[in-house]
């Protein structure tokens, strides 16, 4: 919100090509694009700026020192609408000494460019002698990489506009005033007059893009994850002493884990060998979990048969993926609350570190009210990590236990109300002894523009069996879409 108005914080290549513009009213941004194609969502500033750190913490393989792009803080009232300088989405780096590394800085950019493309996203790179020249050029230059020789920011900078500096909107306004558009046009004002007519921003930016003042980053420092080792004084053969090992290490963890009020979700076991490579195991977790018990349980299962070889030398113990887990009430016989829900998912990683974790899936709830729409399965150790899945469109009481997808076609016979009098499908005929409906449901509109409405009915057959068949309103034709079994 800008001024009690909803405005546009950001928006796609497609919606810029359409006349959209950042700081653009929604309502007017909405006129200009197609409406099967529109795509609206609530800007949430903090869940940008945790992705942008992960997303900082992950860049951390091409550069030792890498910071989120955090644009100096004008107040967002006075913002521009073409003022993108200003975004909060991007990257810096220092690659003092890296460049050689991938065989020139021109290489680099190239990796870097290909490796944010990996990941799905599309990026410029600007590599530059000072941090605030690399932030213009990379704004405000064509193509995808841009390289700034030593010495030459002065010269790259010159055609640019003012706001490149990424200076407050009140500065440009007051410097669009006097006619100075382009940085280069800030090169013969008398610098003694910048500071008193424009404030000491606008010499502090400038004198930072040229190396004329000292400019740093706050880098993002990647957080270890939760981790413990234990190192023998020689090689053992014993299996009991690599078990008990184990079994201590997990209760470090588990005490690390509690002390961040987390849980385990991908645990990996290392064991180095003294004539062997490391013995690596990795083992996920459908829900997180800092049970020793439970973590033992999972990892001796895919131990069993492990080669000690001449002797176990290490064994190292990493929580890679954890996520927080809510603080639970005990019961007076000291289990918690939710011990159910508890049992249930140390059921389900047993099973899938037996089976597989790729065998054992879930269901979750789509808000769709299109039955074969309605659920989407997942691995359990893949499903969305949401509180509680999206609420069903419809009432899933009279729903069939066994759905048909797609859907079966069938022949019905109806009397003159259109009630189904017989039924055949899949090869059999049978009588409709009982029928309740119809029930009307419609077509996603916003997926598919040319699906008809459906009328749903629940037929008991002379053979006792219950199916849900439908009618399509503008073919007439019947299918069945499941069964109660």
């Amino acid at each position: 919100m800008v001024n009690q108005r909803r405005v546009v914080a950001a928006c796609s290549e497609e919606a810029l090509a359409s006349g959209v513009r950042i700081g653009m009213p929604s309502k007017e941004a909405e006129t200009l694009l197609p409406r099967d194609r529109l795509v609206v969502e609530p800007h949430e500033p903090e869940a940008d700026r945790r992705a942008l750190r992960a997303l900082a913490a992950w860049s951390h393989r091409f550069a030792p020192i890498v910071g989120v792009d955090d644009p100096p803080d004008h107040g967002a009232s006075r913002r521009s609408n073409r003022d993108i300088a200003n975004l909060p989405d991007g990257l810096i780096m220092d690659i003092s000494g890296c460049a050689q590394v991938y065989g020139g800085e021109q290489a680099m950019a190239d990796e870097v460019l290909r490796g944010f493309r990996s990941i799905g996203y599309r990026a410029r790179v600007a590599i530059a002698p000072t941090f605030a020249c690399a932030e213009a050029m990379a704004r405000y230059t064509r193509g995808p990489t841009t390289i700034v020789p030593e010495g030459g920011a002065r010269e790259a900078l010159a055609p640019l506009p003012v706001r490149a500096l990424r200076l407050g909107a009140g500065i440009v306004e007051g410097l669009s005033e006097v006619g100075v558009e382009r940085i280069e046009q800030l090169y013969d004002l008398p610098r003694s007059a910048l500071p008193s007519r424009f404030g000491r921003d606008l010499t502090d930016r400038l004198d930072k893009a040229l190396g004329q003042a000292i400019d740093a980053i706050t880098p993002i420092r990647p957080v270890d994850p939760p981790r413990a080792r234990h190192v023998f004084d020689g090689p053992t053969p014993n299996w009991e002493a690599v078990e008990y090992v184990t079994r201590k290490l997990l209760s470090d963890l588990s005490a690390q884990l509690l002390e961040l009020e987390a849980g385990a979700t991908r645990l990996v076991f290392e064991m180095t060998r003294s004539d062997l490579p490391p013995a690596i195991v990795r083992a996920t977790l459908s829900s997180p979990s800092r049970d020793t018990k439970h973590l033992w349980r999972l990892l001796s299962v895919r131990l069993e048969g492990t080669n000690l070889g001449h002797g176990a030398e290490s064994i190292t113990l990493t929580a890679t993926a954890i996520e927080r887990m809510d603080l639970t009430q005990a019961t007076t016989s000291g289990a918690p609350s939710d011990g159910r829900s508890s049992d249930l998912a140390e059921l389900l990683d047993t099973i899938a570190s037996r089976l597989g974790p790729d065998r054992v899936r879930t269901a979750e709830g789509v808000a769709s009210h299109l039955p074969e729409r309605a659920a989407e399965t997942f691995p359990i150790s893949e499903r969305p990590k949401t509180k509680q899945s999206p609420p069903p469109m419809t009432n899933t009481t009279d729903r069939p236990t066994k759905l048909f997808d797609p859907p079966i076609r069938a022949a019905v016979e109806t009397a003159a109300d259109g009630t189904p009098t017989s039924i055949a499908w899949r090869r059999e005929s049978y009588a409709v002894t009982r029928a309740v409906g119809p029930e009307r449901i419609g077509p996603e509109w916003w997926r598919d523009r040319d699906a008809a409405d459906r009328d749903y009915h629940r037929l008991q057959t002379s053979s006792g069996a219950w199916v849900w068949a439908f009618r399509d309103v503008s073919t007439g034709d019947w299918f069945v879409q499941g069964a109660w079994m």
